[in-house]
Order: structure tokens, then C-alpha cells, then sequence
């Protein structure tokens, strides 16, 4: 059997799966634990536990967030992103960090900018869907050279944003 980076998304899971099952005879078996239909082999490593959790990833972030400069975290965000394939990156994005969420952090310098304040409490929604866009910006022409975008690891715009820059 081929091997498969865990970068090529149902490839990698589907042979993750055909590894540890047998008598599979179909590709919904190989999606189906407990008598459920997973939608995709991703979740259905998941529900056989054969995928670890980001329990490194979410430490890894912990420890920056109040450490590194918000460029540096949203950049750091990106290669947890794309090369270590969190299992859901979802909740990476929502991470709390002494009170505030992942995507507060990154937006820190965003919302100094914006109004000024160096007390970056009050980030607001313009802030975090310019850290998104921003992040697609980064994973799109640094990163992936446009084979990907954020919208690959399942993260959803949370604005519409007016004013956008290059990597900020």
C-alpha cells in the first residue's frame, strides 16, 4: 500500500482506516463504526480513536498567545494549520487564552491600529475577520502557493471586511 502524507486529507484517513480494519467491503464500512455512517474518513478515525487529539497544537498556542507578537501567532496559527493537520481546527481558532479567544490574540495589533488603545479587551469583529482574511492571505500566497485557503481546514468567515492587508 502507498504511503500518504496526513496533508492529503481522505487519502491519508482512508488508508489510516484500511490499516486497522478488516473485512471492509465497501467504502461506507469503511466510514461506519457502532452501527453509524461517518461523512468523511476523517471523522471516522476519529470515532475509532485512531487520530490523536490537538492537545499539542492547543499547548503549543496557550504558551505563545501571551508571549509572541500577534503577527508571529497568526503565523503560527498557519503552520499548525497546514503542516501538522490539526483534527479540528475549529476549535484552535476558539481556544481560550487567559479569557479571550485564539483569534482575540492575533487580532491585537489590528484593533491597536484601528483605535489606538494598546488595552486590547474590546477586539472587535472588523479585528477577527481581518486576522481571517489575513490567515488566507498567508496560507494562500506564502504557505501553499494557492493550492489551499483557509476554507480547507473547515473555518468559517466570520465577517465581511472592509479593509484587508497583505500578511498584516
Amino acid at each position: 500500500m502507498f504511503t500518504a502524507h496526513a496533508n492529503s486529507g481522505d487519502r491519508f484517513y482512508m488508508r489510516k482506516l484500511l490499516l486497522y480494519m478488516t473485512g471492509v467491503t465497501s467504502f461506507e464500512d469503511l466510514r461506519t463504526h457502532d452501527n453509524v455512517l461517518h461523512a468523511t474518513y476523517k471523522e471516522a478515525c476519529m470515532a475509532r480513536g485512531l487520530l490523536i487529539d490537538d492537545q499539542e497544537w492547543k499547548e503549543c498556542l496557550l504558551e505563545a498567545g501571551p508571549t509572541v507578537m500577534p503577527k508571529q501567532l497568526r503565523y503560527l496559527f498557519v503552520t499548525i494549520l497546514v503542516h501538522n493537520n490539526p483534527s479540528c481546527p475549529a476549535d484552535l481558532w476558539n481556544l481560550k487564552i487567559e479569557d479571550s479567544p485564539l483569534h482575540d490574540w492575533m487580532a491585537h495589533d489590528f484593533y491597536r491600529d484601528r483605535t489606538g488603545y494598546t488595552n486590547c479587551a474590546n477586539v472587535g469583529a472588523d479585528d477577527v475577520a481581518r486576522v481571517f482574511h489575513t490567515l488566507d492571505d498567508i496560507i494562500r500566497d506564502v504557505v501553499t502557493k494557492n493550492e489551499k485557503t483557509i476554507h480547507n481546514f473547515h473555518l468559517c468567515d466570520p465577517a465581511p471586511v472592509c479593509q484587508t492587508t497583505k500578511y498584516g
